[in-house]
């Protein structure tokens, strides 16, 4: 990684930076041999192409099954075998700019955006196989098998945030920030391939606050948001709803044992979400605390 930062007119501070980064199959990725209500999870080391027999009995891509579905025509899957792409190292290069200034004594600002190339990006793919061998009318109860690949296509992505914090009059202060991330060639990327990006792509927090609202009381309100996403795994494949939360404390200063009260919730409105297909759903959570922070207060 390499980055630069230059200063200009006091508190003015434009950042850039570009790195490289490495993934490697997970043992999962490459070992994985299981049989599912949905398919067969098998890892993408040749290996598992010989066990199921692939050269002898052809598996095929989403795109080709569909196509074969639809017509019937076993002439839609002549010279479409499904992708046989080795695996291998994903590597990712990003270049990253931002901006972070005090204005005005008041105002906080802080910002980037970022642009992310993929190398031999990993993802699930689906492939069908003939139940019946030599036989392409087996592919009407066809085997089912999802494993691993290395595209041989680039995958891109990008995002930014912006984070604000104002200070206002009395010891209030009123901040926020907001994330936006996307694959940009999403699109592009062949059918039925699950990149499992599993980000959403716009979320933001809203928060109100005063540590000294007097001499010993303070709060803190939050507002969180995300919107809804794609969720892709081994496991399960839908939508992750949309929700927002809010989060709110009270703390009480005790100054005689240098201790602060907070009592709070978060989700306090018990606005039950998940976060993940097949998670559990997160409702409230309600607390009291008694910390020790005033020593270097």
């Amino acid at each position: 990684r390499i980055s630069g930062v230059y200063s200009f007119l006091g508190s003015h501070k434009f950042r850039v930076s570009y790195q490289t980064g490495f993934r490697m199959p997970t043992t999962q990725n490459q070992y994985i041999d299981l049989l599912t209500p949905s398919a067969r999870l098998i890892g993408g080391l040749p290996f598992f192409r010989d066990r199921y027999n692939f050269d002898s009995n052809p598996v095929y891509d989403t795109e080709t099954f569909f196509a074969f579905a639809a017509t019937g025509d076993p002439s839609v899957l002549d010279g479409n075998e499904g992708n046989s792409t080795e695996l291998n190292l994903e590597q990712n290069n990003t270049i990253e700019v931002g901006y972070r200034s005090l204005i005005g004594e008041r105002l906080l600002v802080d910002t980037y955006y970022y642009n992310s190339v993929f190398n031999n990006f990993s993802g699930a793919f689906n492939l069908f196989q003939s139940s019946t061998e030599g036989d392409p009318s087996g592919l009407v109860n066809p085997v089912v098998y999802q494993t691993t690949v290395s595209l041989d296509q680039d995958v891109k992505s990008q995002g930014m945030a912006l984070g604000l914090s104002y200070a206002l009059n009395g010891g209030y202060r009123l901040s926020g920030n907001y994330a936006w991330n996307e694959l940009t060639n999403e699109d592009d990327l062949p059918e039925g391939f699950q990149s499992q990006f599993n980000t959403p792509e716009h979320k933001y927090n809203l928060t109100l606050s005063n540590r000294k609202l007097t001499d010993r009381f303070g709060f803190n309100l939050t507002w969180r948001w995300q919107d809804e996403f794609l969720w892709e795994s081994t496991f399960a494949v839908g939508e992750v709803p949309a929700f927002g939360t809010f989060d709110a404390q009270v703390s009480y200063s005790l100054p005689d044992i240098k201790s602060r009260l907070k009592v709070g919730g978060s989700n306090l409105l018990n606005n039950r979400y998940e976060q993940a297909i097949g998670n559990p759903t997160v409702g409230a959570l309600y607390y009291v605390s008694i910390t020790f922070d005033e020593l270097l207060n």
